[in-house]
């Protein structure tokens, strides 16, 4: 039924408006494992299309994915399903033009802020995390909203609304993504507000000769979950409050209100450009008490009540600790933009966070010798910190890699611009050990695009990525992880 749906959806815009575009691309993509040569199994795009579909002041817009899963020959004898691929649509929304600007409703990539990549002011769609080493849009997920631009002389206005709390899509159990989150917990760990998930925000931009300035506001939620607490549930036949030989922790999750401010600029000089954008967030925590029946229930003898209330049924309490975690946060990034000699194209970022303010309830949280917290192996509940393992939840995707980065990207053409070589640097520059004579803490990756001719190209890239064995965080350190995903890849797209 879906699939139907689906159809009516891209056949129905051909009735309503008389003049169609169709344009994309097909790519077929392998990449494999510069230790061992093992293909990376990780879905991606095997064709794009756009559609738009126009008429007088009204424009349809439609842009539709297919996304190829590569799965293994052995897959077959689990799942006789022959289907290794979905359609996605990405984008399906309507534009009216009029004399002042324009209005959108329907399910749209947005794009704010004045930085090419990794802006802390672009907080409207989610991230896809199988694509979070792609640029642009490729990246995003779709937000279903509206949206209203109005251009008067050199300012223009836009306003946001979307009824819906848009998430980061997060690879579960993927052996072959090279990142681990702290945790990656199920759905019946989370628990969000009952609250209206109204998200909206807007900016307002002023272009001059040879700059551009914009202040911009968003109050939504978090696209990634946060700590919210920790429920421990005892048996019925417990001692008394403090025994846990018998107990059952069960951690929350939730998703923070997340208030932000931002500032964006761009500077033309004669020859370079200089962009920066620089958001400020006031996330906040909306679960003031995290009670709940056990989600673990399965007939054994745990029921739970708050530890302050000593109420007795059956003998059984429950110890409830609701973080109500309060943050503050700064993230910006610099941009500068300049052409070297030899007609070398340089893009330098830097792109960082720093935590100005942090907040959350402070317990004395049982110290058994073996109770452990879920899917935080080896913490026992007194270890927990939870500003240790605080993350911001909008912003910046860079931060998932690092509180501060610094990205070199050098480009250049050959052959009437049939061949375009791209060199790509990005160091964590928080780690102290990071030196010249010190290689540590990188990605490098040097790629190719070749024009063989018109809508047809190769594209190839060789990646390199170097970790830290001697950093605090052990394993647990991000480029520690993503070593292993050093990789060379080659692609062939068609476009039309």
């Amino acid at each position: 039924m879906i699939h139907y749906i689906k159809i009516i959806f891209l056949i129905l815009p051909s009735f309503l408006f008389s003049e169609t575009t169709i344009s994309g691309d097909i790519n077929f993509y392998s990449a494999f494992r510069s230790s061992n040569s093992e293909l990376i199994r990780l879905p991606y795009r095997l064709s794009n299309i756009n559609i738009i579909n126009a008429k007088n002041d009204l424009q349809f817009n439609t842009t539709i994915s297919i996304e190829h899963n590569i799965k293994k020959g052995i897959e077959r004898l689990d799942d006789s399903n022959v289907q290794d691929f979905l359609i996605d649509i990405r984008e399906l929304y309507i534009t009216f033009y009029n004399n002042i600007g324009e209005f959108k409703i329907g399910k749209q990539i947005h794009s704010w802020g004045m930085v090419d990549e990794n802006s802390p002011l672009d907080n409207i769609n989610g991230y896809d995390y199988y694509y979070l080493f792609l640029g642009g849009s490729d990246r995003k997920i779709g937000a279903f909203s509206s949206s209203f631009e109005i251009y008067y002389n050199d300012w223009k206005l836009e306003m946001h609304f979307s009824p819906i709390h848009n998430t980061n899509r997060i690879p579960i159990d993927d052996p072959y993504f090279p990142i681990e989150l702290a945790a990656l917990p199920p759905s019946n760990q989370i628990i969000t507000s009952s609250k209206n998930k109204l998200e909206f925000g807007g900016y307002i931009q002023k272009s001059f000769s040879k700059s551009d300035f914009c202040l911009s506001y968003f109050n939504g939620y978090d696209r990634l979950f946060n700590f919210s607490g920790l429920n421990i549930f005892q048996s019925i036949n417990a001692a008394s409050l403090t025994d846990m030989n018998d107990v059952e922790v069960d951690i929350v999750y939730s998703y923070r209100k997340t208030k932000m401010v931002g500032f964006g600029s761009t500077i033309l000089f004669d020859n370079m450009v200089l962009r920066s954008d620089l958001g400020y967030f006031n996330t906040k925590d909306q679960n003031q008490n995290i009670i709940r029946e056990n989600p673990n229930y399965d007939g054994n003898p745990f029921i739970g009540y708050p530890e302050i209330a000593w109420i007795s049924l059956l003998d059984s309490t429950l110890h409830t600790y609701p973080m109500k975690e309060k943050a503050e946060y700064l993230q910006y990034t610099i941009q500068l933009e300049y052409q070297l000699p030899y007609e070398i194209n340089s893009v330098v970022q830097i792109a960082g966070y720093d935590l100005n303010f942090y907040e959350s309830e402070n317990y004395e949280l049982p110290d058994p010798e073996e109770v452990s917290i879920p899917q935080y192996e080896g913490d026992e509940l007194p270890e927990i910190d939870p500003k240790k393992i605080f993350t911001p939840g909008m912003g910046t995707s860079i931060s998932t890699l690092t509180t501060k980065a610094l990205i070199l990207n050098f480009q250049k053409r050959f052959f009437q611009d049939r061949l375009n070589v791209n060199f790509l640097s990005l160091l964590d520059i928080n780690n102290s050990r990071l030196k010249i004579s010190n290689d540590v803490s990188n990605l490098r990756e040097i790629s190719f695009e070749y024009k063989i001719s018109d809508g047809f190209k190769v594209l190839g890239a060789i990646n390199k990525i170097t970790g830290d064995k001697n950093h605090e965080d052990g394993t647990d350190y991000t480029f520690n992880q993503m070593e292993n995903f050093s990789h060379y890849r080659l692609e062939i797209k068609y476009y039309f």
